[in-house]
C-alpha cells in the first residue's frame, strides 16, 4: 500500500510534502491554507485520516467533495459532516475537541454533529456536555461504546430530575426509597424518572410501587438486574411484605394467620430460602406443601 501510494499520490506532491507520514500530512493540512492543488493530490490517499483532513479543509473544492462523498470510510464520512461545524471547531484535533467540550456548554448544532463522531471519547464528551438535549442523550444511550452510554444516562438523568416537582430534586437513593415506601400516592412522572436511575435499589423500589404505570413495569421486567426483575413479580404481595429481607420473611412466616394469597405468592419466589420458610410455615396449606415437595431445590 505504501509503495502504491508513493507512486500514485505522493509522487505528484511538491518535494517538501512527499516524504511526510500520514500523521505529518494531517498536521500540515490542518495548519496550512491555499493548498487546493495539494488537497487534489491527497483526496485519493490510502490513509482515511488524510482523506478526512482533506474533507475538513476550507480550501477543498466542491469537485473534491463530490469525490469524498463516494468514500465508504466512516472516518471520511465523519469529516464531511464536521465541515458544517463552526470554524473554531472544525480543525481541532481529537484531544482539543474533547477539551473544548469539557470546558463549557456547547451549541446544539456542534453537539449534534459531534455526537456522530467516529471517536468514542468525543461522543462521550458530547454526552457529558451540559448543552446536550434530552433527544440527543436518548440517542447516545444506545451507543456502541459502554462509556458513552453511561455518560449519556447520567446526563439524561440529571436533566429529568431537574424537571421533577419541588421536593423530589437532588435527593439520594435512600431518601427516595424511604419516601415512596411510606407514600401510597406518588406522581407517575416521578416514578418514570427514577425508573431509569443507575441505582438498582431505586429501580426495584419503583417496580414495587403501586402507582408505577404498566409501560414502566414492562421495561423493569426486562431490567439487567435480577432483583429489579424479581420485584415486578412481587407486586402481588402487600406493600409491607415487599421491603422485607429474607430473615424478616422467615420471622413473619412463623405466624399461623398469613393470608393464602401471600403464601401463594411467596411459593413462587426465586429465593429458595423463602420457599423453604413457606414449607415450614404453619400457614401453608396442604396443597402448598404438596407443591413444594416437587421443588427444584432438594
Amino acid at each position: 500500500v505504501d509503495v502504491r501510494n508513493a507512486a500514485t499520490v505522493d509522487q505528484k506532491l511538491p518535494q517538501d510534502w512527499r516524504f511526510l507520514s500520514s500523521t505529518e500530512l494531517v498536521e500540515r493540512i490542518r495548519r496550512e491554507s491555499q493548498i487546493l492543488e495539494i488537497l487534489a493530490c491527497l483526496v485519493k490517499h490510502t490513509s482515511s485520516d488524510v482523506r478526512r483532513a482533506v474533507a475538513l479543509h476550507p480550501d477543498t473544492s466542491n469537485e473534491l467533495l463530490v469525490i469524498l462523498e463516494g468514500d465508504d470510510d466512516e472516518n471520511v464520512k465523519s469529516g464531511l459532516r464536521e465541515r458544517n461545524l463552526p470554524e473554531s471547531w472544525r480543525m481541532l484535533d481529537q484531544r482539543e475537541t474533547v477539551l473544548k467540550l469539557d470546558d463549557g456548554e456547547a451549541d446544539y448544532t456542534v453537539l449534534k454533529i459531534l455526537s456522530q463522531s467516529v471517536e468514542w471519547n468525543i461522543r462521550q464528551a458530547v454526552a457529558n456536555n451540559k448543552g446536550a438535549t434530552k433527544e440527543l442523550l436518548q440517542n447516545l444511550i444506545h451507543d456502541d461504546d459502554s462509556d458513552v452510554c453511561y455518560a449519556a444516562k447520567q446526563n439524561l438523568q440529571r436533566l429529568l430530575e431537574a424537571d421533577l416537582p419541588s421536593g423530589w430534586q437532588s435527593i439520594d437513593a435512600s431518601e427516595f426509597i424511604n419516601r415512596i415506601r411510606n407514600n401510597d400516592h406518588v406522581e407517575t412522572n416521578v416514578l418514570r424518572v427514577f425508573a431509569s436511575s443507575e441505582d438498582w435499589a431505586v429501580r426495584r423500589a419503583v417496580a414495587w410501587h403501586d402507582c408505577t404505570p404498566d409501560d414502566v413495569l414492562k421495561s423493569l421486567a426486562a431490567d439487567d438486574d435480577s432483583d429489579v426483575r424479581k420485584a415486578v413479580g412481587e407486586r402481588s404481595l402487600p406493600q409491607s411484605w415487599r421491603y422485607m429481607d429474607t430473615d424478616e420473611i422467615h420471622q413473619a412466616l412463623q405466624s399461623d394467620n398469613i393470608s393464602p394469597d401471600i403464601i401463594e405468592s411467596l411459593t413462587a419466589s426465586d429465593d429458595w430460602l423463602v420457599r423453604q420458610a413457606v414449607a415450614l410455615s404453619p400457614s401453608a396449606s396442604e396443597s402448598i406443601i404438596n407443591k413444594l415437595k416437587d421443588d427444584d431445590d432438594s
